[in-house]
């Protein structure tokens, strides 16, 4: 029987909890200190509804945040009615659309700063950037970032 308790005792599972992402006046990222356990997207209207380890509701306006960090874990940037989960920033800022339960989609992204717009990652959207932006030519080069690109080469629809 102890056996039993002990064996389904470790089979909960545990919420991961998150804090608010917030971006200073100089483009800095931050956490915030206030712990909630999940985050919704509402549409109408646009507001994020944060709930907190107690079970109780809050709601912010996306323009108040920059996304979400998971502790422990990944941090998300809220742009334009979704999630998309960062996963590199050197030399630029990459991300992939993703929700907080861990599911994410093959599109890649990019962006220049934590508050520039996001743009597809293609070959063609690169060259316009290393031409807008001197400095990022070297940096195309990057391993890491070569391999993003031809994972989203692999990825894209036929025909675009």
């Amino acid at each position: 029987m102890l056996a039993i308790l002990l064996a389904l005792g470790g089979c909960h599972s545990v919420r991961p909890s998150y804090r608010a992402v917030y971006v200073g006046e100089t483009g800095n990222r931050f956490v915030g200190t206030t712990p909630f356990r999940a985050a919704r997207i509402r549409q109408h209207p646009y507001r994020l509804q944060l709930t907190t380890p107690t079970g109780a509701t809050e709601t912010r306006h996306p323009g108040q945040l920059w996304g979400i960090q998971q502790t422990g874990g990944p941090r998300f940037r809220l742009y334009q009615g979704a999630f998309y989960e960062e996963i590199d920033s050197q030399p630029l800022l990459i991300y992939r659309q993703a929700d907080l339960g861990g599911s994410t989609q093959d599109r890649i992204y990019f962006s220049f700063s934590p508050t520039s717009e996001l743009v597809p990652l293609t070959r063609h959207n690169l060259e316009v950037a290393g031409q807008r932006d001197a400095k990022l030519l070297p940096t195309l080069a990057n391993g890491k970032l070569r391999s993003l690109l031809n994972q989203a080469d692999r990825h894209r629809p036929t025909g675009k």
